[in-house]
């Protein structure tokens, strides 16, 4: 069989990064709960105004709010054949999976990588919604993976 009759092949990128948020999310939060149970900061006389304890607190609710976040950030699962794009993403609580024809699913686009913030490839669906195939650290990086994801998306 020669490479003109060899079957299309399924290509699959897998967004990981979730998983550690999913874990080190929790873990901050009970670190934050922690913490502020060694160190009495609920039991402070806030009759005096203490500012340092007012903020000790607000850091500590934005932190956790910041943690929660991080836990809806869903796991995604890309996967290109000839005829069909699925995608299947996973949160700790449920999951759900599509299916978008090939001209139903946008070009990938590079968003973020301002300041500190990582360097992301998203997917926009026919239904509206968008989804991250993959985060880096580097523009080069991510740009490797937008052109592997366009190139299979063309492909077939």
């Amino acid at each position: 069989m020669d490479d003109s009759e060899m079957a299309p092949q399924t290509v699959t990128f897998t967004h990981n990064r979730p998983i550690v948020n999913w874990i080190v999310a929790p873990a901050g939060a009970a670190l934050a709960i922690y913490w502020a149970y060694r160190n009495d900061f609920w039991q402070d006389d806030w009759s005096t105004g203490h500012a340092g304890s007012v903020a000790v607190w607000l850091f500590g609710i934005l932190g956790c709010a910041g943690f929660i976040s991080a836990l809806f950030d869903p796991r995604v699962t890309l996967r290109v054949s000839p005829d069909v794009v699925v995608v299947h993403e996973s949160w700790l609580w449920h999951s759900r999976e599509s299916r978008y024809g090939k001209t139903e699913v946008s070009e990938p686009e590079i968003v973020g990588g301002e300041g500190e913030d990582d360097f992301h490839c998203q997917l926009r669906l026919s239904d509206g919604r968008q989804v991250t195939v993959g985060s880096r650290g580097s523009r080069k990086s991510i740009e490797g993976l937008r052109d592997e994801v366009l190139a299979a998306l063309r492909s077939g």
